[in-house]
């Protein structure tokens, strides 16, 4: 079954993919055949150029190879789908934990402190 993009989803996978086909190329010609992709060319894509976009643009960036990748399989223009090869964007540190406290959830901490011990001291530095 096949699955179509609308425009603008196209337009951004095509922004997103620039830069691999355009890493394809060489000063001597035309873009290497992409039948001879190998994991290796589509790592050390991912791994050079990720890191330095915001996590939701790496993210469209290996989502946009992926399909890519996939399309190219399915027209038999690479021997064995590649999809796979395509590292994930590593998620970031922390994003899961909370701005911040409620006041009542404030009150609660600093009433579990026991001040008259050395370990509730130790726990208020302030």
């Amino acid at each position: 079954m096949e699955r179509s993009l609308i425009g603008t989803t196209a337009e951004r996978y095509i922004d997103r993919l620039r830069p691999f086909l355009d890493s394809r190329n060489s000063a001597d010609g035309p873009a290497q055949e992409l039948g001879n992709l190998r994991p290796a060319d589509i790592i050390s894509f991912v791994v050079a150029r990720c890191p330095r976009e915001n996590s939701s643009t790496a993210k469209l960036t290996v989502t946009a190879l992926r399909s890519f990748l996939g399309f190219l399989h399915l027209e038999g223009i690479t021997e064995r789908s590649l999809v796979c090869a395509v590292p994930s964007v590593a998620r970031r540190r922390l994003v899961g934990l909370p701005k911040g406290l409620e006041p009542d959830q404030v009150q609660r901490l600093l009433a579990s402190c026991h001040a008259n011990t050395p370990v509730g001291c130790r726990t208020l530095p302030f």
